[in-house]
């Protein structure tokens, strides 16, 4: 499955983003998605990507290099 923006709708961006980082039902120790994004949900770090700005792999990038600061 294509995850390039001029592959999909916004509605595939968002289903995208929540089949990456859903949360496991409180099995949190196997997880680890809270760690990686503290207080901010994925949805909202994502966000460029769901509005079509952004590349997936441009706004991971961008969010790894800001959490190593």
């Amino acid at each position: 499955m294509s995850r390039l923006i001029k592959d999909t709708t916004r509605e595939e961006r968002i289903n995208i983003i929540n089949e990456l980082y859903h949360c496991h039902n409180g099995d949190c120790d196997s997880c680890g998605i809270c760690s990686i994004f503290i207080t901010q949900s994925p949805l909202e770090v994502y966000q460029p990507y769901i509005d079509g700005l952004k590349e997936l792999n441009e706004v991971s990038r961008e969010f790894n290099e800001s959490r190593r600061k």
